[in-house]
């Protein structure tokens, strides 16, 4: 599969990794990115500037910046984003966090589509190999005890092993077997799979430290996804509040 032209420019790209594109610029950058390295790479580093311009912020500043992005993300124009930190700060002063209701036990579920993979198998002109289009299937239902044992039954070759391992991955940490996670984790080479996959990986990861009590590497891990976009960067903002922290 080669990347959809052409390239989204940088300033689509920095306004992704900000969240202030909307929902169909947002879509058609990442649709891209899913196979193009060198774009995944630009907006990752789009995403990286934006956490660390975010952590230079006063402890109190920090707390408010992800209450308030939605209501900076619909009103700035690009040639203002340059004051999205300060202003999504000021915004925040006149926001009231309820406090009354203690917050959840701990992140939900999160499950990734295999539309678009199911999709790109079927079209291939190469047959998928046997079983795998039934196991994401599976997966799809949020089956996690049966996508994991499909899953596991599959002997495949590399390239189709690192899309197995992402999805076995994933209903592994949602079945909260987290030992036999750990193994197909050092399998997995993160920073090599599509962007989407990518960050969704990285979630899994922050829910499994965090399950397994590894408590300051989850943190260090959800500071770097509060700046993501999409909806990974959604959960990570909305787990970064929940568990209140704001450095």
């Amino acid at each position: 599969m080669t990347p959809s032209a052409p390239h989204p420019t940088e300033d689509a790209l920095f306004l992704v990794a900000q969240d202030l594109a909307d929902a169909a610029e947002t879509r058609a950058v990442l649709d891209h990115v899913r196979f193009c390295r060198p774009c995944a790479d630009r907006l990752e580093e789009f995403v990286l500037t934006a956490e660390r311009a975010r952590a230079d912020l006063p402890a109190s500043f920090a707390a408010a910046v992800p209450a308030a992005a939605p209501v900076a993300r619909r009103r700035l124009r690009p040639r203002l984003v340059a004051g999205i930190v300060g202003l999504a700060a000021v915004l925040a002063v006149a926001i009231i966090l309820p406090l009354s209701s203690p917050p959840p036990a701990g992140p939900g579920v999160y499950w990734m589509s295999t539309e678009f993979e199911l999709s790109a198998m079927r079209s291939r002109p190469s047959v998928p190999p046997a079983g795998l289009i039934d196991a994401l299937g599976l997966y799809e239902s949020h089956d996690a005890p049966a996508a994991v044992a499909a899953l596991s039954e599959l002997e495949l070759a590399r390239g189709w092993a690192d899309l197995r391992d992402v999805y076995l991955y994933a209903a592994l940490v949602a079945e909260q077997r987290f030992a036999e996670a750990e193994a197909v984790y050092d399998r997995l080479a993160p920073d090599t799979l599509p962007y989407e996959q990518r960050l969704a990986v990285r979630w899994y990861r922050y829910t499994h430290l965090l399950a397994s009590g590894e408590t300051d590497a989850a943190d260090r891990l959800l500071r770097r996804l509060r700046t993501a976009p999409g909806r990974i960067g959604e959960l990570a903002r909305e787990e970064a509040a929940r568990r209140r922290i704001v450095s």
